[in-house]
């Protein structure tokens, strides 16, 4: 893993998202919000939070 981080261009931004082994989507998804620091702004609608989490990344 650290040699394909190290092929990104310079200087690129890398967070690493800890999950557990089975996570479920609304898991994945809260992961993803706090690595991105969205902070409690995901809304409730899985369509409307993904929306935003395609957007952040």
């Amino acid at each position: 893993m650290q040699y394909v981080l190290s092929q990104l261009p310079h200087p690129a931004r890398v967070r690493r998202v800890h999950v557990g082994v089975h996570p479920t989507v609304p898991e994945l998804r809260r992961a993803l919000a706090d690595a991105l620091e969205l902070g409690r702004r995901l809304p409730r609608g899985a369509g409307e939070a993904d929306v935003m989490l395609v957007n952040a990344l």
